[in-house]
Order: structure tokens, then C-alpha cells, then sequence
């Protein structure tokens, strides 16, 4: 289990996200990633499997487009897990993911740069 505190300093941004993230690209994860977290809790508390498993596979695509490798191995084992109709550790799982995104958001958000507000659509 991937266990590492959100807690990172601006120097280990680019061991967290890539190191060329677009901002506008940023901007993209960070807002859509409050509706994924959603997504994500209501389908492990519905215990429905292959909808962890839709949510697991969307939050990696993005992940891997910030360049978060971290989370979206943490994605790819829950999307595995699940795709074969299995909540066998899903709660533990979606804690290590959560902790990741933490970082990732946080990250981010460094990396746009504290003045440079989300602008909401």
C-alpha cells in the first residue's frame, strides 16, 4: 500500500505531478477532481464494483495527464480490483488513493501559483 504525507515541499513537486504541467491543464484536474472524488466514494459505499472501476479507470486517465504516476498506479490496482467484481480492500485502497490526490492536488495548486485563482466556468 502506497502510504507518503500530502505534506510535500515545492521541490518534490515534480516527483509528485510532471514537471511540465500545463497550467491550464492543472486548472482541469483540480476542478473536476472534487466530482470525481464523489463519484468515487458513492460508488464504494453503493458497493458497486464496476462503477469503483469506472471511476478508478477516469481519475488514472487524469492522473497520467498531470503526470501523477503515483496515483495512477494506486487507480490502475483499484480499477483492476474492482473490474472483476471484487471490493476485497476497496476501503484501504481508496485511503492510499486519497492521500495521493492530497499531494497531487496540493502540487498542483503550488504549481499554478497561490495568486492565480480557479476561474470557474
Amino acid at each position: 500500500m502506497h502510504n507518503q504525507s500530502p505534506a510535500r515541499g515545492a521541490n518534490s513537486d515534480a516527483a509528485v505531478v510532471g514537471a511540465d504541467v500545463a497550467d491550464w491543464l492543472a486548472q482541469i484536474f483540480l476542478e473536476a477532481e472534487p466530482q470525481v472524488q464523489i463519484a468515487f466514494r458513492t460508488a464504494i459505499a453503493a458497493g458497486q464494483p464496476a462503477k469503483v472501476a469506472f471511476e478508478a479507470h477516469r481519475l488514472k486517465g487524469s492522473a497520467g495527464a498531470v503526470g501523477a504516476t503515483a496515483l495512477a498506479a494506486l487507480c490502475n490496482e483499484m480499477e483492476q480490483r474492482t473490474k472483476v467484481g471484487s471490493m476485497d480492500r476497496v476501503e484501504d485502497l481508496f485511503k492510499s488513493i486519497d492521500v495521493e490526490l492530497r499531494a497531487v492536488r496540493a502540487a498542483l495548486e503550488r504549481i499554478r501559483g497561490a495568486a492565480a485563482p480557479l476561474q470557474r466556468g
